[in-house]
């Protein structure tokens, strides 16, 4: 049985066999007499105070003369008014972040003093965040807008959210699009849900990502045995024909994009990688870069197709794909890994380029929203910083 250690109310410690060993310094208890007074002799007062002024004496000398004791230690890091580090703080490697980088006028700076010498701080070198066209217009992040169309291929209205970038300006300036397209597990709001637009809005504020459109439409999943999203492979009469000859036109019509092929690309999750990589294979005139994103591309996942079916079976020439940039990824835990290594395999026998990304997770939104930095990266790699003059 474990000892307990006891005190008494008055604070007197318990020195007994079986509790406290130690003695601790306490306050006199009540019930204990004190020790007599020093007798108040006139020359034993007048002795302590003379100590007294000789003492303060010397204090006031040293201070007229500037003898002042050296500081030591980490200097705080000078960080603006208002910004809050997250995480860990700062480090020397300025491995940080600020949750209002367009507000950052300074760089957070250290300094280390010695016992002998001081130091003077010295700033790091300045770190730029913002792209002037943000910075001038103040805004700290872009809009999702709730935007829908009119589809004679769905035979319904659906819904479409289009996220436009902080600052965005349709009177002046084009932006590059991105086309996101969601699994069959959500009929609308997958990647929003999963965080892009906040991923987004982060490193556009930065300077680590361009300006750019990212177009995410709901599906017809609703539709059950009708579901041109569940239920087609290609076609005019298929989701590909949806996102080709009613949602893009739609989309170039109504905001301000490049329209073309260099500034536009497209990306999926699962069923959504598998549309994703349907379209550009057969549209590289649409397209510059493609993901698939856990695309579920066997026939595990495709009624109707044969055992060994291949995404590059539906190419009509793989020479159509040597400009096109394509990603490819999955988790370390996802059923659909099999597929990726298959594309990848017959990407490169056919020497095309693409990227092969694995990393820790499965067939869920936790991976996927922990990959959405590394996905943005790769689809705006050839985007320039700053959107284009009309």
């Amino acid at each position: 049985m474990k000892k307990q250690v006891r005190f008494t109310e008055d604070y007197k410690y318990d020195q007994s066999p079986g509790r406290n060993s130690q003695a601790r310094a306490v306050r006199p208890a009540r019930d204990q007499p004190r020790p007599p007074s020093a007798p108040q002799n006139p020359f034993y007062l007048i002795s302590r105070l003379a100590v007294m002024v000789i003492v303060v004496a010397v204090i006031t000398v040293i201070y007229i003369g500037g003898l002042r004791p050296q500081s030591s230690g980490l200097m705080a890091a000078a960080i603006p008014t208002g910004q809050s580090a997250i995480g860990k703080g700062v480090s020397s490697s300025q491995s940080y972040d600020l949750f209002n980088p367009a507000d950052v006028t300074a760089v957070p700076i250290e300094a280390v003093a010695d016992s002998e010498t001081d130091v003077t701080p010295t700033p790091r070198p300045a770190v730029t965040y913002v792209p002037a066209q943000a910075s001038l217009c103040g805004e700290k992040q872009g809009k999702v807008i709730a935007d829908k169309i009119k589809s004679k291929t769905l035979a319904m209205t659906l819904a479409v959210d289009v996220y436009v970038p902080p600052c965005y300006n349709k009177a002046l300036y084009t932006y590059p699009t991105l086309y996101l397209i969601q699994g069959l597990g959500y009929t609308q709001g997958q990647w929003v849900n999963d965080g892009v637009d906040t991923v987004a809005n982060r490193s556009i504020l930065k300077g680590q990502l361009p300006p750019f459109i990212m177009v995410m439409p709901a599906n017809d999943w609703q539709n059950g045995a009708k579901s041109r999203f569940a239920y087609t492979r290609n076609g005019p009469n298929s989701w590909e024909g949806f996102i080709v000859n009613e949602l893009i036109p739609y989309i170039d019509k109504n905001y301000s994009t490049w329209g073309n092929r260099e500034g536009r690309a497209i990306g999926g999750i699962s069923r959504g990688g598998y549309w994703s990589l349907e379209i550009a294979f057969l549209h590289t005139d649409l397209f510059s870069a493609v993901g698939g994103h856990s695309p579920a591309i066997t026939s595990d996942f495709l009624i109707g197709t044969p055992d060994d079916f291949n995404m590059l079976d539906l190419v009509r020439s793989t020479d159509t794909l040597k400009n096109t940039r394509i990603f490819l990824d999955s988790g370390s835990g996802d059923v659909t890994q099999q597929g990726v290594f298959e594309l990848a395999t017959a990407l490169g026998a056919k020497q095309l380029s693409y990227v092969n990304h694995f990393s820790t997770g499965k067939h869920d939104d936790v991976y996927w929203s922990s990959q959405l930095d590394t996905y943005l990266r790769f689809y705006t790699a050839a985007w320039p910083v700053q959107p284009k003059a009309k």
